[in-house]
């Protein structure tokens, strides 16, 4: 998470330390050197600006130069923590989140304080409180949905409260949040939508009765605790998903008949007062068809359907263009991940967007402008670009062409927006723009970190290419150690992901930036490369890996270590590859199948058979395991693990729901009955991003104490 910027200075500044070099406990104890930047803002419904919650204070920061105003601080009222705010509609009212406990990636739950601006006054939501899940205000009025122990609730201004379901049961039913699965493939964070007007709401429900469980130990008492969740991996049955709407008015829900049968709804949006898309997907996620229901008349029909020899690529980003009752998804009919605009009626499709390589993002259509903003590559894989497009004209301009990633936070009017800019020099920037604006505000620059890199006297990162077969080429990075010397040679890491739609090389400064710096201090090379499959390169570049993972990208992992060994400042003993979850699935392949390329390994939380993974991800890219076995098999680690040489740190969380500890157990079953070198890095209870008390800190020194162990190269 990134600091925020308290509003009320000009500037903010990071002490330089005079001694030129990074430590760990900075980089990962303390995250000194992350930089500022604005994260949960809610842009208001005037249109004017935006809020913020700051040292336990809620800031409204105009979009214009004007000071930042104070509209309540929570410290003079409670003794308790905000972790996050809600705000009603017409922002009279705010929820203020406390005591917030996260059980998945993204998901929580929290006891909420209600705080009416009018009267300044802060009151318990519940008495007593009870911990709830994404309470969601009326567009029109104080009236909140949440979700409370797998059911959806109605409390209105009255202090009522109304079950709208009461058959959720966990491990069973959920009704308006998703499943484990779908939160983490399909990326939903919330379940139900309020209509318009705020006369219905629409919810998604998992029945998951017949989907297997897993079960996970939680080491914290005399006997570790079961933690019991349903998890459908490769092959496995998915919950069954339905789409239901219910009535404010008439207390009434009715269950959604779709003319297509599906197995997924990963999108769903309120068209108008009246009108609701869904996405349906199928199994094998090779088909997508978007359907639209209509209060009315009960009706629903199919508007749209798209096809891929592959998969198809989720989001479609459907969004509904008021002004032609038209709608736009984006989908790659022309090799490239384009928009089009589509008739609800029949009709043909429209291109909207042509010759910029693959759009990325879709912030949404704004009437007021009858403009779509969205981002795209730019035809530059390594960048990314935002773009405001007219539906007058079908041109496109760009809000900045300087070279880098933007990406933006814009209200729902289109007026204003919040504009990240980051590249690798470093840099990071945050503007305030919008339309009409008369006094602009200064940009957020984050100067000490140029001054913190001349300082320190950080390497440049280096952009090139790397050959591999059919005359393709692979995207890579390198940063060199600090006082390179042209004739001495160096140790290499290599840093690998490698995932489907994924990326390393990218000009964008990430935290890691800072880490890579401590690797080049102490004397390596430290190398990212992109394999075929990942992003941003159109789709037949990024689809070519389907049915077959871990084949091509081993391969180009592999010609990449035969490359840097010839280059002359490259110690060709000393080569070590390293990767997270996908990227430690790389890793370990590679080095397994092609034992000469890699003299080391860092697998941190790998996947390691396919089999044992989730349904909804690995089907997409490998079909459903009866239909490709040899796909499967080709794809294990264990299929040629007996090949290995290179010594391996191996690393997970006892408790990582995402890439069960079981694929590192089965991994170690195998590394001993071979007789293969290893270390071990259990952190009980800790999950896939590793984030337990001190678990970063000690989990890079003893990465660092590894290859210093391996190359000998302490310096």
């Amino acid at each position: 998470m990134k600091h925020k910027l308290f509003l009320f200075f000009a500037a903010a500044f990071i002490h330089i330390s005079l001694q030129a070099q990074l430590t760990l406990e900075d980089i990962w104890k303390t995250y000194t050197y992350y930089p500022f930047g604005f994260s949960n803002t809610i842009h208001d419904a005037q249109g004017t600006g935006f809020y913020i919650l700051e040292s336990n204070s809620v800031l409204h920061v105009p979009y214009t130069a004007d000071k930042a105003q104070s509209i309540v601080n929570f410290s003079d009222k409670t003794d308790q923590q905000i972790q996050s705010i809600v705000f009603s509609s017409d922002n009279k009212t705010i929820l203020a989140a406390v005591q917030s406990n996260y059980f998945r990636r993204n998901s929580f739950s929290a006891m909420y304080l209600k705080y009416s601006v009018d009267e300044d006054t802060l009151i318990p939501l519940f008495v007593p409180n009870i911990p709830i899940q994404k309470p969601t205000f009326s567009p029109v009025t104080n009236q909140i949905c949440y979700f409370y122990q797998n059911n959806l609730y109605l409390y209105d201004s009255k202090d009522s409260v109304v079950a709208i379901t009461t058959d959720g049961k966990s491990n069973e039913i959920i009704n308006g949040m998703p499943d484990w699965v779908s939160e983490e493939e399909f990326d939903i964070q919330q379940a139900f939508l309020w209509s318009p007007i705020g006369t219905h709401i629409a919810y998604l429900q998992w029945d998951e009765k017949d989907v297997p469980t897993y079960t996970i130990p939680k080491y914290n008492n005399v006997y570790p605790e079961q933690y019991t969740y349903k998890y459908p991996k490769a092959g496995e049955t998915p919950a069954r998903m339905y789409a239901k709407i219910y009535s404010i008015t008439d207390k009434e829900t009715i269950t959604v008949s779709f003319p297509k049968s599906y197995v997924y709804i990963p999108e769903f949006s309120w068209i108008d007062s009246s009108r609701i898309a869904f996405t349906l997907v199928n199994r094998l996620q090779n088909q997508v068809d978007i359907a639209v229901y209509s209060l009315q008349d009960s009706s629903c029909i199919i508007v749209y359907s798209h096809a891929s020899k592959t998969f198809v690529d989720i989001p479609t980003y459907f969004t509904h263009i008021e002004t032609r009752n038209t709608f736009i998804v984006r989908n790659d009919s022309d090799g490239f991940l384009n928009l089009y605009e589509y008739p609800y009626n029949s009709g043909f499709a429209k291109q909207l967007t042509k010759n910029i390589g693959d759009v990325t993002n879709v912030y949404g259509y704004f009437s007021k402008s009858n403009s779509i903003f969205y981002q795209a590559t730019n035809n530059n894989p390594l960048e990314r670009f935002v773009y405001e497009l007219s539906c007058n004209t079908k041109e496109s301009r760009l809000l900045s062409s300087e070279p880098g990633t933007h990406s933006i936070d814009i209200n729902s009017q289109g007026t204003g927006w919040i504009r990240e800019y980051s590249n690798k020099n470093p840099q990071l920037v945050t503007y305030i723009e919008g339309v009409n604006i008369e006094k602009p505000r200064e940009p957020f620059a984050n100067f000490w970190m140029k001054e913190l890199a001349e300082n320190f006297e950080f390497s440049e990162v280096e952009y090139f290419t790397i050959p591999t077969e059919n005359n393709e080429y692979l995207n890579a990075s390198l940063i060199k150690p600090k006082n390179f010397k042209k004739h001495k040679t160096y140790p290499v890491i290599v840093q690998v992901y490698g995932g489907p739609g994924m990326q390393k090389v990218t000009n964008e400064w990430t935290y890691e930036y800072y880490w890579n710096q401590y690797l080049a201090q102490h004397g390596y090379i430290v190398v990212s490369v992109d394999c075929r499959g990942t992003d941003a390169r159109g789709s037949a570049f990024r689809k070519q890996t389907y049915c077959n993972l871990g084949d091509k990208e081993s391969f180009d992992f592999a010609q990449t270590a035969r490359y840097l060994r010839s280059l002359p400042y490259v110690s060709k003993q000393h080569i070590a590859i390293q990767g997270w979850s996908y990227g430690a699935y790389m890793a370990l392949l590679t080095a397994a199948k092609f034992p000469d390329s890699y003299n080391a390994v860092i697998a941190i939380a790998p996947v390691t058979n396919w089999l044992w993974y989730d349904n909804i991800y690995t089907e997409r890219y490998m079909q459903i395991p009866t239909a490709n076995e040899k796909g499967y098999a080709s794809s294990s680690v264990f299929t040629y693990i007996q090949q290995l040489t290179a010594p391996v740190l191996l690393a997970h969380g006892t408790a990582d729901d995402n890439v069960h500890m079981q694929h590192s157990y089965e991994l170690i079953s195998k590394l001993i009955a071979y007789d293969k070198q290893f270390d071990l890095l259990a952190f009980p209870n800790n999950e896939h991003s590793l984030y337990g008390e001190n678990s970063r800190m000690y989990l890079y020194s003893k990465y660092l104490n590894f290859l210093e162990m391996q190359f000998k190269t302490k310096q």
